[in-house]
């Protein structure tokens, strides 16, 4: 009968330690991820504060909670409109060789 008894309490015990265990490991994944997910929280508030200030129409929906990003299908970025547009009427493709000589 002894050795039944060795047999439960060791279970037992195991079952201790276990627990133990995974309550400390799931207490450090929780708290890394809520470290991460302040990250992220901090990044996609840069990224709408970014957008709104470029002209482009960022909201929250009151009912959801959710952001909404309307982009404009006339909207021109400065940068954008000089990278196509060149020097002074000149094409950005390049010269033929009969224009060349």
């Amino acid at each position: 009968m002894s050795a039944f008894l060795y047999t439960v309490a060791g279970i037992v015990f195991g079952g201790i330690v276990s627990a133990v265990v995974s309550y400390y490991f799931a207490r450090q994944a929780s708290r890394e991820l809520q470290a991460e997910t302040d990250n992220l929280t901090h990044l996609i508030t840069a990224v709408l504060q970014a957008l709104d200030a470029s002209g482009i129409e960022v909201r929250k929906d009151p009912g959801t909670d959710e952001y909404i990003v309307r982009i404009s299908k006339d909207l021109h970025l400065g940068w954008r409109d000089q990278r196509h547009r060149g020097v002074e009427g000149e094409s950005d493709a390049e010269s033929t060789p009969q224009e060349q000589g």
